[in-house]
């Protein structure tokens, strides 16, 4: 490792599995042989970011799986490649363990068993399958279909910092899909939609991770489950303006927000969103609209950029009303086809002075 190329993390802000740019406010993504170094896909800047590492348990066994290597490691939990300590033939899984960190408050753990528990109910062809979950000697783990592919922070980063149009309306289509199924069958909610938890398989197709931190809606009300906290859950670039309000009430317009987020990013290689720390983020939120993604993207089509522009509407009665509307929409950009959702309302992006003064934040 050539210390010339690196600095350290203290120009570098870190949330959860990811890190920002400070030079130009993309998103970064770990090397995979290198889980500390991060690499921007815009402008190659690198950077090391310390961890909260987990021992390493290569070579040892956790709740009758041997594991075999590290996948990834984040902001609150590893993940390793695995198979049967007595069935070397079946199938490789993964298996996500909690840093020891974050098992120490009881709120933690109650959202790690409520993740586990929802999330083994979902079986759908775009959803990653957890097979069991549960503790041994103090570790908390998730046993998961592992998914030979790519997620799609670090597809960005290898194809230069911008996707094709096509590849990522049905990368939409499929995940859209998934959180179609969650949200009819069981009222469930993602909440933390975002590249790195979307994953490209080596067959084509697009696998959702980590339903674990979804909302139960009830049935009678529009009231959410696990209300006590004014907190939000989700990743502060990619969250609706109702998760940074800490509203109570969402639904599936929040996720569908969250989704087009991740389209801009993808198609623009651009943060819509971006600050010097989460507060600064949320800040941005609830300043003001981001740039068109037409600024960033000179090729993308007028139907897509249209898209993405309902999907990340402020107003959630300006977006799709339904996961079965929001699949028309993308099948009509496929073929090149304007939305027929309108924004109703227009809302001027700030200048960046008045920005700055709202959110304290000083590009």
């Amino acid at each position: 490792m050539n210390p010339d190329v690196l600095s350290t993390s203290d120009t570098t802000v870190s949330f959860g599995d990811s890190a920002v740019c400070t030079k130009c406010h993309c998103l970064m993504s770990p090397l995979p042989e290198e889980q500390d170094i991060y690499i921007c896909p815009q402008c190659g800047n690198r950077r090391c970011v310390e961890r909260n590492r987990l021992i390493q348990f290569k070579g040892t066994a956790l709740a009758g799986y041997q594991i075999i290597k590290l996948l990834g490691n984040g902001g609150s939990s590893c993940v390793y490649l695995c198979n049967k300590q007595d069935d070397k033939s079946a199938e490789m899984i993964a298996l996500k363990v909690l840093h020891p960190a974050t098992t120490l408050h009881d709120d933690s753990i109650k959202r790690f068993q409520k993740e586990a528990n929802l999330a083994a109910k979902l079986e759908h062809p775009n959803i990653v399958r957890i097979y069991t979950a549960g503790v041994e000697k103090d570790n908390y783990y998730i046993a998961m279909e592992y998914v030979d592919g790519i997620n799609m922070n670090d597809c960005l980063r290898l194809h230069g910092g911008m996707l094709d149009e096509q590849l990522i309306l049905e990368m939409a289509r499929q995940v859209a899909l998934a959180l179609k199924y969650g949200w009819n069958k069981y009222k469930l909610l993602h909440r933390d939609i975002k590249p790195a938890n979307i994953i490209h398989d080596k067959s084509g197709n697009f696998k959702l991770l980590d339903f674990g931190i979804s909302k139960t809606v009830l049935p009678s009300t529009n009231v959410t489950q696990l209300t006590q906290t004014n907190q939000f859950i989700g990743t502060p670039h990619f969250i609706s303006i109702e998760q940074a309000r800490g509203n109570k009430a969402i639904d599936c317009r929040a996720d569908i927000y969250s989704l087009g987020t991740t389209i801009y990013y993808l198609l623009t290689g651009k943060l819509p969103f971006y600050g010097n720390s989460p507060l600064n983020v949320l800040s941005y939120v609830l300043a003001g609209n981001p740039a068109p993604p037409e600024k960033h993207n000179r090729t993308l089509s007028p139907p897509c950029s249209h898209l993405i522009k309902v999907m990340m509407a402020k107003n959630p009665d300006e977006r799709p009303d339904s996961w079965d509307t929001l699949i028309k929409e993308i099948e009509r950009v496929q073929q090149s086809i304007m939305p027929q959702t309108s924004l109703k309302m227009k809302t001027k992006f700030p200048s960046p002075l008045r920005l700055a003064l709202k959110t304290g934040y000083w590009r």
